[in-house]
């Protein structure tokens, strides 16, 4: 990205940046969701780079401050600038199955926002 075209992005979005309370009654710096789209859709970036820019600039997700007790905003952003592989995504023991497996995937998936690789051994058996 050129200085000028990050200039710009740097002004919109602390233009587009609203002071809010938090659920915990904390302040807060914040964009909301429809905002980063028109954003990305202007800048012609992908959401998840928006929020890697605002998380550099101080400024809180809107989706992300349900996470603000557990996760710092540096270390949001480093969740969001990595990758993440989970080794061992088949089913638990012979002819058992974790239900639960598919959600924690989706739920990893849905916190990183970015490349989630699956690496398993197991051989599908009907």
């Amino acid at each position: 990205m050129n200085q000028d075209t990050e200039k710009g992005l740097h002004g919109k979005i602390r233009e587009k940046a609203a002071s809010i309370t938090d659920q915990a009654g904390r302040p807060a710096q914040t964009l909301m969701d429809r905002d980063v789209l028109a954003i990305s859709a202007e800048y012609g970036m992908s959401v998840h780079d928006v929020y890697k820019e605002m998380l550099r600039k101080g400024i809180y997700p809107y989706r992300y401050l349900r996470n603000r007790d557990a996760i710092s905003k540096e270390e949001q952003l480093k969740l969001a600038e990595s990758r993440i592989a989970v080794v061992g995504v088949g089913g638990l023991g012979r002819g058992g199955t974790c239900i639960r497996k598919p959600y924690m995937m989706e739920g990893i998936g849905v916190a990183v926002r970015r490349e989630l690789v699956k690496v398993t051994n197991d051989i599908p058996q009907n």
